[in-house]
Formats: C-alpha cells, sequence, structure tokens
C-alpha cells in the first residue's frame, strides 16, 4: 500500500473530499479578488471622471461617519509637540 489512504468505495478517501475542498475555496478566492478587482477599476474610473472630486469627499465623510460609531480615534503625531524648543529642525533618528 501507499501513504494514500484509499477508505471505502461509497464515500470516497478523505484526501479526495479535502482536495475539493481546497479547490473549491481556491475557486472562491479568486472569485473575490475578480469582484474586488473590477470594483477597483470602476472606482478609479469614477474618480478620472468630472465628479470624482465628490465621490471622493463623499467616501472621506463615509469613513468619518465608520469611525464615530466604532469609537476610533484618529491618531496622528506631531513632531513639534514634542521637540517645541527645535520647531525648524526635523528630529534625529538614532
Amino acid at each position: 500500500m501507499s501513504g494514500v489512504a484509499t477508505g471505502c468505495r461509497t464515500h470516497g478517501s478523505k484526501a479526495a473530499k479535502q482536495k475539493k475542498t481546497i479547490e473549491k475555496r481556491m475557486a472562491e478566492k479568486q472569485e473575490k479578488q475578480v469582484v474586488a478587482y473590477k470594483n477597483a477599476k470602476e472606482r478609479h474610473r469614477k474618480i478620472q471622471s468630472a465628479g470624482g472630486k465628490q465621490l471622493l469627499s463623499e467616501s472621506d465623510r463615509h469613513s468619518q461617519s465608520l469611525d464615530k460609531r466604532q469609537g476610533r480615534k484618529k491618531r496622528f503625531f506631531l513632531w513639534r509637540w514634542l521637540f517645541k524648543d527645535d520647531s525648524n529642525q526635523a528630529p534625529c533618528r538614532n
């Protein structure tokens, strides 16, 4: 016998079932990637059109409202708060 379990005739082998589920998941993943690509392409086309700026501002407002709903704070760091004396100089990176 080789290393692969054949299983019984009615139910088939475990390896064959695993292979089938892996192929199914790969197909689903491929479909999701295609849909995401098409959406990104469509969004890019809309942004390049005349109403692109309006679309971008709407998406910014939408993301801000999502942040508020989820209780996220926008995190940003200003170096000048850290270096009040040396406001003209960039911070040293050691």
